[in-house]
């Protein structure tokens, strides 16, 4: 049990590492930004109107639940 503990322990804390300025860099790359692309939204949209099979998504006429326009 104790075995587990310590394995546990070495498994949690080697996962840190302190990140440079300098490599920092990378993180500032426009495709790391959570926010969506417009084809992500239009999908995104798309897939939730066809679902909820709710009218009139965006200005646009419902496609009865399928994902047709």
């Amino acid at each position: 049990m104790i075995l587990l503990a310590i394995a546990s322990c070495i498994a949690v804390t080697t996962g840190c590492e302190n990140v440079a300025f300098y490599e920092k860099g990378a993180f500032a790359n426009p495709q790391m930004t959570a926010e969506d692309g417009p084809d992500e939204l239009h999908w995104r949209q798309k897939v939730h109107y066809s679902r909820e099979a709710s009218i009139g998504g965006m200005g646009k006429t419902a496609g009865g639940g399928c994902g047709c326009y």
